[in-house]
C-alpha cells in the first residue's frame, strides 16, 4: 500500500506538542534502511493551495522530495501509472 502524501507531510508532528507545525508544508520522511521498496504519489501535492503561487511552492517542495529520493539511490521500478510510483533502492 502506498502512504498518502499527507502522512509524509507530518514528520515532525509529535516532536514538539507545544509548537504547532504547519500541515500545509511538505516535509519528506526518510525511508528506513530496512525498506527495499517505497511508493510515491503526487495526488495531494497541491492540496489547500489557495493561489497559484502557493501551488507552485507545494509542487517545488514535492520536486525537492523526489530529487532527494533520487540522490539517495531510489529509482522507479516501472513507469508511474494512475499516480502510483513504486521505487526500489539501487
Amino acid at each position: 500500500m502506498c502512504p498518502a502524501i499527507n502522512d509524509i507531510r507530518r514528520e515532525n508532528e509529535d516532536k514538539d506538542q507545544d509548537t504547532e507545525s504547519d500541515p500545509e508544508t511538505f516535509t519528506e520522511s526518510e525511508p528506513s534502511e530496512e525498506e527495499e521498496n517505497i511508493c510515491i504519489r503526487a495526488k495531494w501535492s497541491m492540496d489547500n493551495a489557495s493561489t497559484i503561487d502557493e501551488a507552485v511552492i507545494k509542487l517545488n517542495d514535492f520536486i525537492e522530495y523526489l530529487k532527494s529520493l533520487k540522490n539517495d539511490g531510489w529509482e522507479l521500478r516501472e513507469p508511474i501509472q494512475d499516480d502510483y510510483g513504486f521505487l526500489y533502492k539501487t
